[in-house]
């Protein structure tokens, strides 16, 4: 997985561009527990009445600013 997202960060949809934040891992019940499911996120957004939630996968999202991307603030030292 080239883009793996983690707790807390800050993500968009690629296709609307619905600003949310990643909550972790999907998570699927099963008879062993709970399992994660690979390459996706549950993510939690607030929608101007109610508090949303949605599970994507990967490629439908990416990082609003990414902060481990030093070069795409180069520009501004």
């Amino acid at each position: 997985m080239i883009n793996q997202f983690k707790a807390g960060d800050l993500v968009k949809l690629k296709m609307n561009h619905q600003q949310m934040t990643v909550k972790g891992l999907a998570k699927q019940p099963s008879s062993q527990g709970t399992i994660l499911i690979q390459d996706r996120y549950e993510c939690v957004w607030f929608d101007g009445k109610n508090h949303q939630k949605a599970i994507f996968h990967h490629d439908a999202l990416e990082w609003i600013a990414p902060f481990h991307d030093t070069l795409h603030f180069a520009n501004y030292e």
